[in-house]
């Protein structure tokens, strides 16, 4: 006797059971990304699954195809203003990558305990308990860790808009000498050209490497997690954390 399994069931299970597995990676990693990117990553992973089960897909099952999959999907994850600095983003996907791997394979250990069919008894228990183990370890890392709260900022200037992961920096007090406004610093890469044509003002700042001027502009608008603040925008040349692209004072996330 035959079995047959419905498409749209098989379909919507897998994209939700992707798009959960997906999130969960991201925010171990300490990564803001947004749904579409989630829903296209979880859309690629279904596509290759459907096409792995048909007659003429059975290739795609091998360890290569599977690889490059995972690989897609968590660029897709990663993909954004993360990809400015390639250390950055290597070190986000490899994390986003390991961490997809172990949830995958806790959550097909914990179907089959549940009483899904095609995967082993013993494999599936080694397999939850270790992804298990390996995803509390890698959560208590990272809040024992020494990297600051982290924000999304959104700036908005010249009908543009950038979006970018920043740190909350409480040592940051720079403020703009005439309205005493807030200064958060931001990689000029980061700005992709954002400031180009404003009037830029100069912003003292002294740190542990010396003191110098750094050039700011007032942005159109400026939104921290969402919530517009008021700041200028001072400009830095180099790269300032492997966390963040900008450095936010404490002040505006209060």
């Amino acid at each position: 006797m035959g079995m047959t399994v419905s498409i749209e069931w098989f379909v919507a299970q897998n994209l939700g059971m992707n798009a959960l597995t997906l999130l969960l990676a991201a925010r171990l990693a300490g990564i803001r990304t947004g749904k579409g990117r989630v829903l296209a990553a979880a859309a690629l992973g279904c596509a290759y699954a459907v096409a792995a089960y048909l007659p003429w897909g059975r290739f795609l099952l091998g360890l290569l195809p599977r690889t490059a999959v995972c690989a897609g999907m968590t660029l897709l994850l990663c993909a954004g203003p993360r990809v400015s600095c390639w250390k950055r983003t290597l070190r986000v996907f490899a994390f986003v990558w390991v961490a997809t791997l172990l949830l995958g394979g806790t959550g097909a250990g914990v179907l089959y305990l549940l009483g899904a069919s095609g995967y082993g008894l013993g494999a599936a228990a080694v397999t939850a308990v270790l992804g298990g183990a390996a995803l509390l370890v890698l959560s208590r890392r990272k809040e024992r860790g020494p990297g600051s709260p982290t924000a999304l900022l959104t700036v908005r200037a010249g009908g543009r808009r950038v979006s970018l992961p920043a740190v909350v920096d409480t040592g940051n007090v720079l403020v703009e000498p005439v309205s005493n406004l807030p200064v958060i610093v931001v990689e000029r890469r980061a700005l992709q050209g954002l400031e180009a044509g404003r009037r830029p003002r100069p912003v003292p700042f002294t740190s542990v490497g010396g003191s110098g001027i750094l050039p700011a502009f007032a942005a159109d608008a400026v939104r921290v997690d969402g919530r517009e603040v008021e700041a200028y925008i001072a400009v830095y040349d180099g790269a300032l954390s492997e966390e963040g692209q900008a450095l936010i004072p404490g002040r505006c996330v209060r």
